[in-house]
């Protein structure tokens, strides 16, 4: 039996020398000599547990940057409107909701002013992340609820974007906007001429057109700024 189990290791042996191309000297087992000419297999290189932790400590640093610099991003101001036009268009909206018996509720006010307020046209989760620290118990839910039942009553205007995310606005007078290809920054926009835009029927056959939603594609000042320091360094 001791000469079986000694017959298996020299076995493992001569086999893990023939996988990782060691000689006799290498392993401390007799055999075959390496032919001549012949090379032996390299070792795999060896693993540098310091070197790792460096590595890894770098990639969580670097991604934490993007992080912090993302939230900071996310906590600057938004422009708002201080025009008085806010205070008309909140009284109006409270006197159509009475006229029309829509419920004059704290959270739809709230919200209906958020967007009054907001040049940036915000999405229902900007909406909802503005109103929750003075609202804790308004739900998202709720914000997308009084949102579409808004936009159904033509009380506001969804404005589309260039990624998909449906964004608000609560100026119902007719306007444009101006959209950055890179930030995504929208603002109102004025052109008269543009309205008079129509649609022949010819084009459009049994078409019948009830709006005009126009959308302007560019840079604004901030990244055309970045994009020009990029392209001079």
């Amino acid at each position: 039996m001791v000469t079986y189990f000694l017959l298996c290791g020299a076995a493992l042996r001569r086999a893990r020398a023939a996988r990782w191309g060691l000689g006799p000297a290498d392993t401390g087992i007799r055999g075959r000599r390496r032919p001549a000419g012949s090379r032996r297999r390299a070792r795999p290189p060896e693993i540098d547990p310091a070197r790792i932790f460096r590595l890894t400590a770098r990639a969580l640093d670097s991604n934490n940057y993007h992080m912090r610099n993302g939230r900071k991003r996310e906590a600057a101001a938004p422009a708002t409107r201080d025009d008085g036009s806010v205070e008309r268009w909140c009284e109006e909206f409270e006197h159509t909701c009475r006229d029309r018996g829509i419920r004059v509720t704290p959270q739809r006010l709230a919200v209906y002013r958020t967007l009054a307020e907001d040049l940036s046209h915000p999405s229902a989760d900007q909406v909802y992340a503005r109103l929750h620290p003075a609202m804790p118990s308004l739900s998202l839910a709720t914000v997308y609820r009084i949102l579409e039942s808004l936009e159904g009553e033509g009380l506001i205007r969804r404005v589309s974007t260039l990624d998909g995310v449906g964004r608000f606005d609560a100026n119902l007078d007719f306007h444009q906007h101006l959209v950055c290809r890179v930030c995504g920054r929208m603002t109102d926009f004025e052109e008269a001429s543009l309205a008079r835009i129509r649609v022949p029927r010819s084009a459009a056959p049994g078409f019948t057109a009830e709006g005009l939603d126009i959308r302007i594609i560019g840079l604004c000042d901030a990244c055309r700024d970045s994009a020009g320091k990029a392209g001079r360094s």
